[in-house]
């Protein structure tokens, strides 16, 4: 068992876990994973836990915000790092014991303070008090006044309490989590603060506290790790969704202007992305501007933000944007870049969205790919094509398949083409032939010949190929392929096969060979026709022991 102290916080342990983990935790809990939870003092408790499929031991040691040692059976904790199953059980402790500690003891508070019944000069007392009292009370206060004003030039007024907020937090508390909580409040505040001025008429005031909002999210968005991320998108929708609310009772022309180009100037700025597919400038702009001319210009906008190095997420957000928008533009982007630097990024993006993403598209991007990547990714694509085959909805798919066959080699091309092909033994015969123009004039070899034949289930071509090939581990290879009705067929070309290989083989290498073959038909085939192969050879060769044996 293993004992460390750690730093996970209770008072901002929903921002310390991750989000994944966090709705993980959630659902195991409520399906019973915490089998039984004992207090050994007043605050050691002990835990047993299910997961995994075993039952783990777990005894934890708190402080009043904080673990302070622990032990798990699970072996995986190291001093500093806690394991998930810690985790688990102080995500439980801190939301039913904890919570439940603190709630008796505000309800048993001896001193209730009705602040609604306040005069107004206590209620002046009151947060001159706490303003004394409390530097970060003091910055919220500030906050308050300054944003409720109003301002010739509010978006610089905005980006400056902002600056004036972040930097104060940052010399406050070095703690990560503490800091993004704080961040979070401010922009939840800014929100309310954005209806007070809309109700007081001061739409234009309203709209910069948004923008200011949103262009400063995006920018810390860039620079926080924001383990959980649920919330940033919330706030992030919230801010978008009274923003574009607001646009709507803006009707003065010289207005509009002025906030198109704020807007613009905001969506354009290196720090903003797409968080969200509705909730976004690009879509705002889209829907309260509607002019087409600006459609390109959007479009080229949004591309040149794929240029940037940021996770390949938000990648996909600006693509599943475009498609949206600008299916057509953004099919042309695509094949005409070079994606052999973009290859894997644009690849990984129509795997994650192929589900909403139509099957022509899918295709035509991939043949695009296919043409620029390497070998190994040649085949990679290929296959994808291969799962999106149609005959009747894209047959010219069906030649490329072939193309892509006699290119890479991997059979399950055939699968696909021959699964929506059928072909008279004529129809197949002269496929063949016309095959060799699709290589280049060069002759298909008897590999390729047999393994098109196999797939398109041409059962006599198949097996007049194999006769002629005289390549009996090409015979042993493909002769359960066929139905039964075949298996005589089969043995006369097994006879015809170690006929020609004995008139030029002896000795033990040669026997060994032949006990390899014997042993195959007597698997495969019916007794019958294993008898009359054995007797075949005896009498062609009676001088060989080894046949004689059989």
């Amino acid at each position: 068992m293993k004992t460390s102290k750690s730093n996970l916080n209770f008072d901002f342990i929903e921002f310390e876990i991750s989000e994944k983990d966090l709705d993980v935790f959630k659902n195991s809990i409520a399906q019973g994973c915490i089998r039984r939870v004992d207090q050994i003092s007043l605050n050691k408790w002990h835990y047993l836990l299910r997961a995994d499929d075993r039952l783990l031991e777990i005894e934890l040691s708190y402080n009043k915000n904080n673990i302070k040692q622990f032990h798990c059976a699970c072996g995986a904790c190291s001093p500093g790092k806690i394991c998930k199953h810690v985790q688990l059980v102080s995500y439980w402790h801190v939301n039913t014991i904890r919570s439940k500690k603190d709630s008796q003891y505000a309800i048993s508070k001896t001193v209730q303070t009705d602040l609604s019944e306040s005069s107004p000069e206590d209620l002046q007392y009151y947060i001159q008090f706490l303003v004394r009292q409390n530097k970060l009370n003091r910055e919220w206060i500030y906050f308050f006044e300054e944003s409720r004003k109003l301002s010739s030039e509010p978006i610089v007024k905005y980006n400056s309490l902002f600056d004036r907020f972040l930097q104060f937090v940052s010399i406050q508390t070095r703690n990560s989590v503490s800091k993004i909580k704080l961040q979070l409040q401010l922009f939840e505040e800014l929100y309310y603060i954005s209806f007070y001025h809309y109700k007081q008429s001061n739409v234009y005031e309203a709209i910069h506290a948004l923008l200011a909002g949103i262009h400063k999210l995006h920018e810390l968005h860039f620079l926080v790790d924001w383990k959980n991320q649920s919330r940033l998108l919330q706030i992030n929708e919230k801010l978008h969704t009274a923003l574009e609310q607001f646009l709507t009772s803006i009707i003065a022309p010289r207005a509009l202007n002025s906030l198109y180009k704020l807007i613009s100037e905001t969506m354009l700025s290196q720090d903003y992305l797409i968080l969200n597919a509705k909730s976004n400038l690009f879509h705002i702009l889209k829907i309260r501007f509607s002019k087409s001319s600006h459609s390109k210009q959007n479009f080229q906008a949004i591309v040149e933000k794929l240029n940037l190095n940021i996770r390949e997420e938000y990648k996909f957000n600006l693509l599943d944007y475009l498609y949206d928008e600008y299916p057509e533009l953004l099919k042309d982007y695509l094949i005409s870049i070079e994606l052999n630097n973009s290859v894997y990024w644009v690849l990984s993006w129509l795997d994650n969205r192929k589900s909403r993403i139509s099957n022509d598209y899918l295709y035509q991007l991939y043949t695009k790919i296919y043409e620029v990547a390497n070998k190994e990714m040649k085949t990679l694509v290929a296959l994808k094509i291969a799962d999106l085959y149609s005959s009747q909805s894209n047959p010219e798919a069906g030649k490329k398949l072939i193309k892509y066959y006699l290119e890479t080699g991997h059979t399950k091309l055939l699968e696909s083409y021959f699964k929506e092909s059928e072909f008279s033994q004529q129809e197949f015969e002269q496929f063949l032939e016309n095959l060799e123009s699709v290589v280049a004039g060069k002759t298909l070899s008897i590999v390729q010949k047999i393994e098109l034949a196999n797939y398109s289930k041409q059962w006599l071509v198949l097996l007049k190929l194999i006769s002629t090939s005289g390549d009996i581990e090409l015979l042993m290879k493909y002769d359960l392929k066929f139905p039964e009705e075949f298996h005589p067929k089969l043995i006369e070309v097994y006879i015809l096969f170690t006929r020609n290989y004995l008139d030029s083989h002896v000795g033990q290498k040669s026997h060994q060979r032949i006990e390899l073959i014997t042993r195959h038909i007597k698997m495969v085939y019916r007794s019958k026709l294993f008898t009359f192969y054995a007797n075949e050879l005896k009498q062609l060769f009676p001088n060989r022991k080894l046949l004689a044996q059989n």
